[in-house]
């Protein structure tokens, strides 16, 4: 069955610096544990995630629409686990529009099915 999860956000910056952060493998590292998804974040490029101390990736996937700094679309599919990995492909879309001194950032998880216990215990 498909499943969307929506989640908004204000924060008070830019979206060029916002977009940075979302994108920027260092930054970015600060806000997930250390984990990086390192790219080059060209459209229909690969890209992959990875965390200090993980046995491989901990996902995989490609950029399908990035649109400095307003949007960026990827296909993603979660390594983590065998039951997780045979779900397949996802789609996560960051859309980022300023808003006075501040910028709504609204990130959308689509195309998926519902997740799994292994999924919600992971924080998907």
């Amino acid at each position: 069955m498909p499943w969307e999860k929506v989640f908004e956000i204000y924060i008070r910056t830019t979206p060029e610096r916002r977009w940075e952060a979302i994108t920027d493998p260092g930054i970015r590292s600060t806000y997930k544990s250390g984990a990086r998804v390192t790219s080059d974040r060209s459209q229909g490029s690969r890209f992959e995630m990875s965390a200090p101390g993980a046995p491989g990736p901990l996902g995989e996937g490609r950029n399908l629409d990035v649109d400095p700094p307003r949007r960026l679309v990827r296909s993603v599919v979660a390594l983590w686990n065998d039951e997780v990995r045979s779900e397949g492909p996802t789609r996560v879309t960051w859309e980022l529009e300023p808003v006075g001194d501040s910028c709504r950032l609204t990130v959308t998880h689509d195309d998926a099915r519902e997740p799994t216990r292994s999924c919600t215990a992971a924080g998907r």
